[in-house]
C-alpha cells in the first residue's frame, strides 16, 4: 500500500507546492532528494500535521503516528541517554519494559558505555545516535527525518546510515528521508524522488534493487544511478 498526496497547494509569499502529487509506498524508506529551499521540510511538516496545506488532499496518512529525527538531535538536556529513550516510550509499558527497551536501543547504536550521560557529555555524532534510538522507540507508524546527517563527515554518515539500517530492518516503518546529498540518499533509500526548485516538481525518480546496507557508490550500477540524480537536481 501507498501513502498519498493529491493535488498539494501551499504558498509563503511564494509558491512552494502548486498541484503537487507524490506517493509513498508503506514499509519502505523514500528518500525525497533537491536543492534548499525547495520545499522538503515544508512537505514533512504538512506530512506530520505542523503546518497545514492550502490546498490538495493526503491520503492513507489518517490515524498515522509519527517520529522525528532533526538536523539537530533535540535531546532533552537534564536527561541521560537512557532517560531520553525511556521518555518517548509507550507509556503502558511498565517500569521494568521500559528499561529493557531502551537498554535494547542503547546497543543497536552501539552507545552501551553512554547509557548513563547527558547530552552535553557526548559528541555531536552521539548525540544523533540517541535520536535515532529515540525515533524508534516511539510507538510510530511513520519515521520523519529532515537532514539529519548534514554537516557530519562521510564517515560518520555512513556509520550513522548503517545504525539506522540496523534497527530498521528489524522493526520496519515507513521512512521518509529528506536531504540535498545523493550519495546519502544512495545509500539509504529504496525509492529516490528528485524535486525541482519552487514550486516544487517531481523530476524524476528510481528505485533501487539492491537491498540498503550492501551498496558500495562505487559500484557501477549505482555509479549510473547516481548521474541520473545529479543530473536531475542541477535541472532548473
Amino acid at each position: 500500500m501507498s501513502l498519498q498526496i493529491n493535488n498539494l497547494g501551499k504558498s509563503y509569499n511564494k509558491p512552494v507546492f502548486r498541484d503537487f502529487s507524490i506517493s509513498f509506498p508503506e514499509d519502505t524508506i523514500t528518500c525525497v532528494l533537491g536543492p534548499s529551499g525547495c520545499g522538503k521540510t515544508t512537505l514533512l511538516n504538512i506530512i506530520g500535521g505542523i503546518i497545514t496545506p492550502d490546498e490538495g488532499s493526503l491520503e492513507g496518512f489518517e490515524n498515522k503516528t509519527f517520529s522525528y529525527v532533526f538536523q539537530e538531535p533535540r535531546l532533552l538536556p537534564w536527561k541521560t541517554v537512557t532517560e531520553n529513550i525511556e521518555f518517548v516510550l509507550d507509556r503502558e509499558l511498565h517500569a521494568g519494559e521500559r528499561k529493557k527497551q531502551a537498554e535494547k536501543l542503547i546497543r543497536q547504536v552501539e552507545l552501551e558505555g553512554f547509557a548513563g550521560y547527558y547530552p552535553a557529555q557526548l559528541s555531536g555524532g552521539m548525540r544523533q545516535r540517541v535520536s535515532i534510538a529515540r525515533a524508534f522507540a516511539v510507538p510510530s507508524d511513520i519515521i520523519l527525518m529532515d537532514e539529519p546527517l548534514k554537516g557530519l563527515d562521510v564517515a560518520l554518515k555512513q556509520n550513522l546510515i548503517k545504525w539506522f539500517l540496523h534497527i530498521w530492518k528489524g522493526d520496519r516503518r515507513t521512512v521518509i528521508f529528506v536531504t540535498h546529498d545523493v550519495d546519502e540518499a544512495l545509500l539509504l533509500g529504496d525509492r529516490i524522488v528528485v524535486l525541482s526548485q519552487a514550486p516544487a516538481r517531481i523530476l524524476t525518480q528510481v528505485k533501487i534493487e539492491e537491498p540498503a546496507g550492501n551498496r558500495i557508490i562505487e559500484d557501477h550500477e549505482l555509479k549510473q544511478i547516481k548521474n541520473k540524480l545529479l543530473s536531475a537536481v542541477y535541472i532548473r
